[in-house]
């Protein structure tokens, strides 16, 4: 496998190759670029099955690089100290996105997902560039080991997290587990109407049927469920319900 790291941060590109040595299951090779330019000239002359993409680049970002293609030929894992770019290119699941500081467990997951990916469509393409000044969110692509699932942002009710994991529950009773923290979707959803009333769970305020404010207030979901309210979310709860 021929392997390209396209990263303007020389500490990154250590920190990938590190990780591609402890969790590499096949012999390849590498390339480093540190610009647009350097990474056209690598994939002119070696044919590379697999790239690791800083969206942020110095002279531009990674789409701008990935415009060159007329098909894009390899498979690719966005890497990005930004965490708005890293989210809208997730949003898509352009196979996926690892945020710096690089975790050791979403870099291995990233790379078994890589193993079994197509490469990135231009059409994909397209719509990750348009993307980046788009906050509306019809669907979102969830991923778990067996099965691909497009779902629509109304059809959930709430989100749950436990250690790594979270799970979405939908209006028809049905329940996703993806291995992925709530923090990344707390981002990609509050667009939407998203909140984050307890560290573990993050709900839809269009699904909310009722409000208990005794004891502390708990929230009622459509669905039956009931989802606690944190302290100090209080506030700013009632402030975006209009309760007192």
């Amino acid at each position: 496998m021929n392997i390209l790291i396209l990263d303007d941060e020389s500490h990154a590109r250590v920190s990938v190759k590190s990780y591609l040595n402890r969790f590499m299951g096949v012999d390849y090779s590498f390339w480093e670029a540190d610009t647009i330019e350097d990474a056209v000239k690598i994939t002119d002359d070696h044919s590379i099955d697999l790239a690791f993409l800083d969206i942020h680049l110095g002279q531009g970002t990674s789409f701008d690089f990935l415009a060159r293609f007329d098909q894009i030929p390899f498979k690719i894992i966005f890497i990005s100290g930004h965490n708005e770019y890293a989210v809208k290119a997730f949003r898509f699941n352009a196979v996926d996105y690892i945020l710096k500081p690089i975790e050791p467990r979403e870099f291995e997951e990233a790379l078994e997902k890589a193993k079994d990916a197509l490469p990135l469509s231009n059409q994909l393409l397209d719509k990750l560039t348009a993307d980046m000044t788009s906050d509306d969110i019809p669907k979102i692509v969830l991923r778990d080991i067996q099965s691909v699932y497009f779902v629509e942002v109304k059809e959930i009710v709430y989100c749950q997290s436990e250690n790594n994991y979270t799970t979405f529950f939908l209006r028809d009773g049905s329940q996703i587990t993806i291995s992925k923290t709530l923090k990344g979707y707390e981002t990609l959803l509050r667009p939407s109407g998203f909140f984050r009333t307890h560290r573990s769970y993050l709900i839809n305020l269009k699904m909310i049927r009722s409000f208990d404010k005794k004891e502390g207030g708990s929230i009622k979901m459509v669905d039956g469920s009931t989802i606690p309210l944190a302290r100090n979310k209080r506030e700013t709860f009632a402030k975006l319900m209009q309760v007192s």
